[in-house]
């Protein structure tokens, strides 16, 4: 591979790596946010509830009913 042929193909590198670098950012937001929060109010967010993307003071579950055990509550 020659200096002429990298320097040709650097827009598509930084492109491909731009790409790359966003997809991954999306992933792991996808799968690092948590599938139930518990607000401080003792209210039970899941994905379908209209506030989950609102309430930012909250503890996070894995599932409904363990925030429910926790002492939450639906909404």
């Amino acid at each position: 591979m020659s200096y002429d042929s990298v320097k040709q193909n650097l827009g598509y590198l930084i492109a491909g790596a731009v790409i790359f670098s966003a997809l991954i950012a999306v992933v792991f937001e996808v799968y690092s946010a948590p599938n139930v929060k518990k607000s401080r109010f003792g209210v039970c967010h899941g994905f379908e509830s209209f506030y989950y993307q609102q309430t930012t003071n909250y503890t996070s579950f894995m599932s409904m009913q363990e925030c429910i055990d926790s002492g939450g509550r639906k909404p």
